[in-house]
């Protein structure tokens, strides 16, 4: 059925994201989009997926207006079907506050999807337990440090001891345990983290690309 290569599609999406192909990630999630609307109705879940998806492509595009346009929609969507997907999108805009300079509105949604997530047992997943490091680095960008090691250390510690968290999310989550060290003063500390994270990202991105570069700059930048 056409709604299975909607699925497909927001699938191939999220994989060329990874990839560092975001025009064509958009793209693939547009497509699929499209078919989920036509097949399955403007406020089907999965077109919430496509909307979450395609708005990491627009971030890694540098369009963040797009970004949370997209989030916005999805959201709606999520929370008017009850889709367990409205965490994952309120961590994603929180995600995308903190980009833009907006600690406190990215703390308060980080909260929101986290405390969901939580709730449905997936505490210990590893893009939960990365999550509550971007957690700790709003908080910390915010003027709260001792809150932010409260939230970070405990989370960088489970992901440690997990060989599935090994590559991406450990790396990523060791980047924001890093400024989170450095807005408490531990520079020591907050270098081996950085190191740690650049070590694991560059094992699953060789050569980093481009955009991936200069976003991981951006989230280190005093």
């Amino acid at each position: 059925p056409e709604s299975r290569r909607a699925w497909t599609l927001i699938g191939l999406g999220s994989a060329l994201t990874q990839d560092g192909q975001p025009e064509a990630a958009m793209d693939a999630f547009a497509e699929g989009e499209a078919i989920a609307v036509r097949t399955l109705g403007a406020g089907h879940a999965m077109v919430a997926q496509a909307l979450l998806g395609s708005s990491y492509a627009a971030r890694d595009l540098g369009r963040p207006e797009l970004a949370e346009q997209r989030l916005r929609r999805a959201l709606e969507i999520a929370v008017a079907t009850g889709d367990e997907a409205k965490a994952r999108v309120r961590a994603a805009m929180g995600e995308l506050c903190l980009e833009q300079g907006r600690p406190e509105e990215a703390i308060e949604l980080l909260q929101q999807g986290l405390a969901d997530l939580d709730r449905r047992g997936e505490g210990r997943d590893p893009q939960t337990l990365t999550l509550h490091t971007v957690l700790a680095l709003a908080l910390a960008r915010a003027g709260r440090p001792a809150e932010a090691l409260a939230e970070s250390e405990p989370a960088i510690s489970v992901l440690e001891t997990l060989d599935v968290a090994r590559g991406r999310w450990l790396g990523e989550a060791a980047l924001s345990h890093a400024e989170v060290l450095l807005h408490a003063g531990r520079l020591d500390d907050a270098a081996r983290w950085r190191k740690v994270g650049e070590s694991e990202l560059e094992s699953v991105w060789p050569g980093l690309h481009p955009r991936r570069l200069a976003l991981l700059a951006e989230r280190m930048a005093p």
